[in-house]
């Protein structure tokens, strides 16, 4: 996947940081998201799209301190031009939706949400163009919702991710004698969508060795 972007990219001279509110029936209040734009992102066919999941306890901002790594990125050729975009979600939500129906994360992530983010930002609506990343309680979201739903993404990562094991959409915990069969598992998959990343500065290794199995 990675290798099909990085032939499709170009100089990068700047980005456009911004920050935003998404309203939705689905969650009680606006919800702060940033997205990360290269520069041109309004002209020509749609890039890439990329949902980064921040962390428990982290919010939008999470995509901030890693813009000056990702323009870097860009400017070198390593990695291709797309559209990033990180919500804010609630403490120790783990991207699901709750039971008492209040808030439903996973439904507007990968509904309206993401539905929003194509239309406005020149994103691609082509689920092999649309990825998904996350670290910590990210990571794991990334996981469950990558793996439950695989035919929207064309790949995802998953840094520091809490170490469940997904069936169903349901999360088992993982000791450390079983998580490596289970990572074999996931990289035998028919698409190759996963890798599970450490630390997190390695996010970029891990994305492109996606293309490299």
């Amino acid at each position: 996947m990675f290798r099909l972007l990085l032939c499709l990219s170009v100089p990068v001279c700047a980005a456009e940081l911004i920050q935003a509110d998404f309203t939705t029936g689905l969650i009680p209040h606006p919800v702060p998201y940033a997205v990360l734009a290269p520069d041109g992102y309004k002209d020509g066919s749609p890039l890439p799209l990329l949902i980064y999941l921040h962390g428990g306890g982290s919010d939008h901002a999470a995509l901030a301190r890693i813009q000056n790594l990702i323009e870097a990125e860009w400017k070198s050729g390593r990695v291709p031009k797309m559209v990033i975009a990180t919500p804010s979600v609630s403490q120790r939500c783990f991207y699901m939706d709750y039971k008492d129906g209040t808030e439903k994360w996973e439904t507007m992530i990968l509904g309206p949400f993401r539905d929003h983010l194509q239309k406005t930002y020149n994103a691609s609506a082509d689920p092999k163009m649309n990825l998904m990343m996350g670290a910590s309680m990210g990571g794991e979201g990334t996981l469950r919702m990558g793996l439950k739903y695989p035919e929207k993404f064309g790949a995802i990562v998953a840094q520091e991710p809490e170490r469940l094991e997904v069936r169903g959409g349901i999360g088992q915990r993982l000791d450390d004698e079983r998580l490596p069969a289970v990572v074999a598992r996931l990289r035998r998959c028919e698409r190759n969508v996963v890798a599970v990343v450490h630390p997190r500065e390695e996010w970029l290794r891990g994305s492109r060795e996606l293309g490299d199995d």
